[in-house]
């Protein structure tokens, strides 16, 4: 079974796995609940694995970003934000095809 491998850099992650683990069961009840028979449940279980890993490390990423910015989001220009990230997506997809200078 994959380990969901959290990304809090600088934030405790929550009190043991324990929340982790609700988080993940209610997650894939939801999908199971969903799906029914209709999603192999392998892929139900991955799916539940990547939805947690993804809901745990945006909810970290966002608290980085309000300690590190400041201010309330709900004040800026969500719009201008949104293509300043855009912009920067293009460029992070693009340099995957780039040749590596690592050798």
């Amino acid at each position: 079974m994959l380990r969901v491998e959290l990304n809090t850099q600088g934030f405790q992650a929550p009190q043991g796995d324990l929340k982790i683990n609700l988080i993940k069961s209610s997650i894939h009840d939801f999908i199971h609940q969903a799906a029914k028979d209709d999603v192999n449940p392998i892929i139900q279980t991955l799916m539940a694995e990547s939805l947690t890993k993804f809901v745990i490390n945006a909810t970290y990423k966002f608290i980085r970003g309000q300690k590190e910015h400041g201010g309330d989001i709900r004040d800026k220009n969500l719009i201008q934000e949104i293509r300043q990230e855009h912009m920067d997506m293009f460029w992070y997809l693009r340099a995957q095809e780039w040749p590596s200078h690592l050798k």
